[in-house]
């Protein structure tokens, strides 16, 4: 397996990653198998946007014994709530929704908490002005996540959040076959700020110079 720095995050993470899409399969028995394989393999970075409780319980008992092998970046505004996924920005149901998580994977800290699912400017101004990015950034004060991300599908969204300097990763959704002009011209002004760039498909893993294509770890 090859390895190349997340930006400027210093973080050191396998060209591979792994998304969760499998991890419920067998009752959720797939998810220790496939953390066994990705071991093997040298893969060490995964994503993890859903809020199955179920889920991420299994992950944690997956890592349990090895967390520090694995890189772990997992959704900050994806609860769990009345037996469903939901995304919000109430920063209460944001703020019990994380300390779920936390306890459910067994962990005191996230290498990226990905702030879930921005695909509206009005949603990014939200995410900025009703308190869900002061509180991304308490917890990396505290040290509970070392890294703030964001995940998007709007390379307008995704732009404003990187010039904003308030997150060092973006997860951002595209495939070869849809890319048009302004996606191509948000993508090169997000490499220039040198931030992450991931996808479902492929992203760019950017250190200095270098760039290097691959598969991308899971959905945003």
């Amino acid at each position: 397996m090859n390895y190349r720095l997340l930006g400027n995050t210093g973080l050191k993470v396998s060209e591979i990653g792994m998304g969760c899409e499998g991890f419920s399969e067998d009752g959720f028995a797939m998810t220790r198998k496939l953390f066994d394989m990705a071991e093997e393999a040298g893969v060490n970075y995964f994503d993890l946007y859903a809020s199955n409780p179920e889920m991420r319980r299994a992950v944690g008992n997956a890592m349990k014994g090895r967390r520090e092998k694995f890189i772990v970046q997992s959704h900050i505004c994806s609860i769990w709530k009345n037996g469903q996924y939901l995304r919000t920005r109430n920063l209460p149901d944001v703020k019990a929704g994380l300390e779920e998580m936390m306890e459910l994977l067994q962990t005191d800290y996230l290498d990226v908490g990905m702030i879930h699912y921005c695909d509206a400017l009005s949603d990014w101004e939200e995410i900025v002005n009703g308190g869900v990015l002061d509180y991304a950034r308490e917890l990396k004060h505290q040290g509970r996540i070392r890294h703030i991300g964001l995940s998007s599908h709007n390379p307008q969204v995704a732009l404003k959040a990187v010039e904003s300097g308030g997150i060092e990763v973006l997860m951002f959704r595209w495939k070869l076959s849809s890319l048009n002009r302004g996606m191509l011209y948000a993508t090169g002004q997000v490499s220039k700020h040198r931030v992450y760039l991931s996808s479902l498909w492929l992203h760019h893993v950017r250190a200095g110079q270098h760039r290097k294509r691959s598969a991308g770890p899971g959905r945003s």
